[in-house]
């Protein structure tokens, strides 16, 4: 920070006071017009970039473009102060002290906030140097990205909370020593006692590095399935089809059943009762799976031919048909639902009647009553 002696020899050529004065504070104004502006109209070109990338990227740098300016003009009154004081020639010097203490301290604050901007610019960078001109879908690259994104910009601003604060108590006169040395000691006891904590940062590491999901992705792990919506070293978020998040900690997965990587099957059981002609039963439902992966909507998806398996279970009151079919990771769904519908019309329209649980009852004749048995039987 300046200090006050020289700054005032510096305006020693204004001939008043007041002169003095307001260059002071209209020089503060200007540069605080010219930095807002600047950032204002960077954040803008950013967001125009990057928006379809990163949906959430706008309200992030709106957060930051009012954190900044807030820093910036706390930075900008504690300067005013200093140097105005000594222009009246009534500076206490603990007003000018703690004027200082207070200055660096928001400059601290604005680099910090300026870091983290910096941070989250450079992570929507890389998100848009992988994502391609296809809005409609995400690569495993793209989804990959965005999950390192997001646990590198969490983790990031944990550390830049922590070196600010660390800096700013410097600044303000406090000995860190003795809190570092204290901080390590209670480390050392919350350890034992959040070792749930560490176990679940050490498992989301290695799920990280292992690749085992990403964001945008569908799994279930235990009893909890959904869509991963966000990731972090400590804990997942999953979105249940009913709309239910659902956060599992880390440390709590063990075996995780991943419905969206690389490849995945449709199977679906068609159960026809005996009394159907089976092999009218399958040729139809070979045409259906003929029909449906020739389509254009349908035929990018599909990967190898489909196969309907002749009689894959024999139960007490129906044959089980099977058709098994390949797709791309994630397109399973759409198309065993469409492929359902058209089962059932087809089957409707061809007069073929699906199965359902039967019970056979056998009517028995009444029989003589026993003491009539052993009447008959003595004569």
């Amino acid at each position: 920070m300046p200090d006050p002696t020289t700054s005032t020899d510096m305006l020693e050529w204004l001939p008043s006071l007041e002169l003095r004065i307001a260059f002071i504070i209209v020089a503060s104004i200007l540069i605080y017009v010219l930095t807002t502006r600047i950032i204002r109209r960077t954040n803008r070109l950013i967001i125009k970039r990057y928006r379809a990338t990163s949906p959430d990227l706008e309200s992030r740098t709106r957060t930051l473009h009012k954190l900044t300016r807030i820093a910036i003009l706390a930075a900008l009154v504690l300067l005013d102060v200093r140097l105005i004081l000594p222009q009246l020639g009534k500076a206490p010097g603990l007003v000018e002290e703690w004027s200082a203490k207070l200055s660096g301290v928001s400059v601290i604050g604005a680099v910090a906030v300026l870091l983290y901007w910096v941070l989250v610019m450079l992570l929507g960078s890389l998100e848009y140097a992988v994502a391609d001109d296809d809005t409609a879908s995400t690569t495993d690259l793209e989804r990959r990205t965005q999950t390192i994104s997001g646990v590198l910009r969490s983790s990031g601003l944990v550390v830049i909370i922590v070196l600010s604060a660390m800096m700013a108590l410097q600044v303000l006169g406090l000995d860190i020593a003795p809190i570092l040395a204290g901080a390590g000691i209670v480390g050392i006891a919350v350890g034992f006692g959040a070792q749930a904590l560490v176990q679940d940062t050490i498992a989301g590491f290695f799920i990280l590095l292992e690749d085992q999901f990403r964001v945008g992705e569908f799994v279930k792990t235990g009893d909890f399935g959904g869509t991963v919506e966000r990731m972090s070293l400590r804990s997942t978020w999953l979105r249940a089809i009913d709309g239910a998040l659902h956060v599992v900690p880390n440390g709590e997965i063990r075996i995780v059943s991943n419905r969206s990587r690389n490849w995945a099957r449709v199977f679906i059981d068609v159960h026809v009762p005996y009394e159907e002609d089976i092999d009218r039963a399958e040729a139809l439902l070979n045409g259906l799976t003929e029909e449906i992966t020739s389509e254009e909507g349908y035929a990018h998806l599909v990967r190898g031919q489909a196969s309907v398996l002749s009689i894959a279970e024999l139960a007490e009151s129906w044959v089980t048909l099977k058709i098994l079919l390949m797709t791309s990771a994630g397109q399973q769904w759409a198309i065993s639902r469409d492929l359902r519908k058209r089962i059932v019309r087809a089957f409707n329209r061809e007069g073929i009647r699906f199965a359902y649980p039967q019970t056979v009852v056998h009517a028995v004749k009444d029989r003589p009553d026993d003491e009539d048995l052993a009447t008959s039987s003595l004569t």
